[in-house]
């Protein structure tokens, strides 16, 4: 059970914003559902760990309150109340269409997103945001989920879109509102820039533009400090530093992430941790979450909800079984350190990867009429042992992400 509530941590916290929009008034109020016998019988075998029954319960309420004001809120409540993520991806993905209110919506579906990447998802993660408005935010995560894929052009591609239409945009609703910070821009403004410029410093320095790379990390550090992505600028610089042999440089930044965040997760990744933390290199390390954000399986099947919602409705979830619990992890991970559309330059990193005792060959992802070439190490594996391959390419100076196969 502690790892069920590990895995479905990101999805209580965005309940928990969820609800208290709703307390001052952004989302509908909930003063008609205490009334609601079945609602609050979910809610009661919720808050007394009862899980199983509350699923049930939350369910047979979903299917019989379509067009219900909160029905948004209460679907979150209901993912919130199932056994896995899976389920709460079924869930979410049968019964996001039947939310009315267009925040409520959005919040359920940033929610498919969020649990469709964090079990490494990520091409489901992507159709699923391709059917939202291209925001500056929405745009943003496309381009950090094209990134753990390794495909850089194309997430910089979607950050150059993301800037521009940032840069037109002067109204303030949830993509760009917010009470001003110390520059005068609106707060979740200058946040969302921060995120953009920090990843696209990262894509630079992974292509190997330290020119343009370090002008980007500069910036963040003298103007955006102090945003909450100030920790893993810092972290991103001193290992960016790092990599081009700069270690007096690299010192410095990590002493200012020492005095400034001492208590920081990315503190603990820079000093190599004390094995409480596992160094993992992946995108979301150095990104931090957006703020609606947490849960299906694509806007394709969210639209054939009608053949899945009976059987939702009335099959109760059940207990995982002994063999659900004790299955292997799958081997489902490639490493990879390089997306070309040129392939001459996959072999040129391919040559220089051998060089350094890495198995490493390419295999190719058509995306629309453009092929791309990565660069992978394999075979297949855990992501705990392909992490291990991250540590030793970074001893050896070569950037990676995980690339978890569908």
């Amino acid at each position: 059970m502690q790892n069920r509530m590990s895995e479905r941590q990101v999805p209580m916290i965005i309940l928990a914003l969820v609800l208290v929009l709703g307390t001052v008034g952004i989302l509908p109020a909930q003063d008609n559902d205490t009334g609601d016998s079945l609602l609050g019988e979910a809610r009661n075998l919720a808050a007394n760990g009862k899980l199983q029954d509350a699923a049930a319960a939350y369910t047979k309420w979903l299917a019989e309150n379509s067009g219900h004001p909160s029905f948004g809120i209460v679907l979150m409540e209901a993912a919130d109340s199932q056994l896995s993520i899976e389920r709460s991806l079924e869930l979410l993905r049968v019964y996001t269409p039947r939310v009315q209110d267009l925040l409520q919506r959005e919040i359920c579906r940033a929610s498919q997103i969020d649990l469709l990447e964090m079990r490494g998802r990520t091409e489901q993660a992507l159709g699923l945001l391709r059917s939202f408005s291209p925001t500056p935010r929405w745009l943003y995560r496309q381009a950090r989920l094209l990134y753990q894929q390794g495909l850089t052009e194309e997430a910089e591609t979607f950050l150059e879109q993301a800037l521009t239409a940032l840069q037109g945009s002067t109204t303030g609703g949830p993509e760009e509102g917010g009470d001003a910070g110390s520059s005068g821009q609106p707060e979740s403004r200058r946040e969302l820039q921060a995120r953009i410029w920090l990843l696209l410093a990262r894509i630079h320095g992974l292509e190997g533009k330290q020119r343009e790379a370090e002008p980007l990390y500069r910036l963040l550090i003298t103007s955006y400090g102090d945003t909450t992505v100030a920790p893993a600028t810092l972290l991103a610089y001193y290992e960016f530093l790092t990599s081009l042999g700069r270690e007096g440089e690299a010192a410095e930044q990590l002493e200012k992430l020492a005095r400034g965040f001492p208590d920081s997760p990315e503190l603990a990744l820079a000093q190599g941790g004390d094995g409480r933390i596992a160094y993992a290199p992946s995108p979301s390390r150095f990104l931090p979450q957006e703020l609606p954000a947490p849960v299906g399986k694509g806007i394709e099947a969210a639209e054939q909800a009608s053949s899945g919602e009976a059987a939702i409705a009335e099959a109760k979830p059940t207990a995982p079984t002994a063999a659900e619990e004790e299955k292997p992890p799958p081997l489902n991970v490639l490493v990879q350190t390089g997306s070309f559309r040129d392939p001459e330059n996959a072999h040129y990193m391919i040559r220089d990867l051998k060089a350094s005792g890495f198995d490493a060959g390419i295999m190719e992802k058509r995306i629309g009429d453009t092929v791309y070439y990565r660069v992978v190490i394999g075979p297949a594996q855990t992501a705990e042992k392909a992490q291990a391959v991250l540590m030793k390419l970074k001893d050896a100076s070569f950037e990676g992400v995980l690339l978890f196969l569908e």
